[in-house]
């Protein structure tokens, strides 16, 4: 397990913030997240487009939660800003507590009120893929909307660990970018899981998140029968370190190096 805070990407620069503008986060614990997800969008998401990562931690008591109504309660849960992005758009929003008897009674509600069929949140499939891939390691409802563009997470109570781990699964959250997602439908990219550096292959999986070659990069691996864990490794350009070389990176992104 890895509970240690990631800054100092170059990928999460103030150089890349000014490449990849249109791949931002708001309110993230670490640098890590925006750094994996520009590596992995930089030849996929067109300039006219934009994907942000957004991490809205809750912070309503449970004694107000328990006294108001669904509506309210879906309110702050799910509120529109982040249920409905322009044309343009890709989103990916977690949204997590401090404390577990909060984040439980949120999932709770959210269960019983959220998704295809239900009143709230009906443009949006609940993902019971991703809910079992991270069932062992932490609990979560994943939900994606109907057009693929758009993954809203409801975490129980969310450590770095937990936060790092989240980073493994980014094709499915964007299905649309990637042709990996719940409807299996074609769209950019290759329909193969195993992209840009990230492999998605049963219960083990891992992911870059400096997306360079050449340098010091931070891994995650997940594996059914332990925690999630992060190492560093060397990638080389040869590939004879054990994961797979990121591809050439494109002319913005050779400005970074």
């Amino acid at each position: 397990m890895f509970n240690k805070a990631i800054f100092g990407l170059t990928l999460a620069s103030e150089a890349a913030d000014r490449l990849f503008s249109n791949i931002s986060a708001i309110t993230a614990p670490d640098s890590s997240f925006i750094a994996t997800l520009r590596a992995l969008l930089r030849n996929r998401l067109p300039q006219d487009e934009y994907a942000q990562l957004n991490c809205r931690e809750l912070q309503i008591p449970l004694s107000r939660i328990e006294g108001a109504s669904i509506a309210e309660c879906m309110e702050w849960f799910a509120p529109e800003t982040i249920l409905r992005l322009p044309e343009n758009g890709h989103g990916i929003t977690i949204v997590h507590t401090t404390y577990s008897a909060v984040g439980e009674k949120m999932l709770e509600i959210i269960k019983a009120n959220a998704g295809q069929g239900k009143r709230y949140m009906s443009n949006f499939k609940r993902r019971d893929d991703l809910q079992v891939f991270y069932a062992r390691k932490a609990r979560a409802l994943f939900y994606t909307d109907e057009a693929e563009r758009n993954t809203v997470i409801f975490m129980e109570k969310m450590e770095l660990k937990h936060f790092h781990a989240l980073q493994m699964m980014i094709p499915k959250y964007l299905p649309s970018l990637f042709g990996s997602g719940c409807n299996n439908g074609n769209s950019r990219g290759s329909t193969n899981d195993n992209t840009n550096g990230l492999s998605v292959s049963g219960s083990s999986s891992s992911f870059i998140s400096s997306g360079i070659s050449n340098e010091s990069s931070v891994v995650v691996n997940s594996d059914a029968s332990d925690d999630f864990s992060i190492t560093s490794s060397s990638i080389t350009s040869n590939g004879s370190d054990d994961t797979k070389p990121v591809p050439k990176p494109c002319n913005p992104l050779q400005n970074l190096l």
